[in-house]
């Protein structure tokens, strides 16, 4: 695998590939994780900016 753990906590795109946000279209430069791939090495499911995370559910509160 040519994409490698970047010190510092990221990782970039493999050589000769392009993320793109899934929400605003931008670059993605580096992630703080190894996004999961399809067998054939494409990227599963979207990737986004810190910024255009959709918001999560809250979380339920067990009393």
């Amino acid at each position: 695998m040519d994409q490698k753990f970047q010190g510092g906590g990221t990782y970039k795109p493999r050589q000769g590939e392009e993320w793109l946000c899934a929400k605003c279209g931008q670059a993605i430069e580096s992630l703080p994780f190894d996004p999961r791939r399809n067998d054939d090495g494409s990227l599963k499911g979207a990737i986004y900016h810190r910024e255009c995370l959709p918001p999560r559910p809250p979380r339920h509160q067990f009393n």
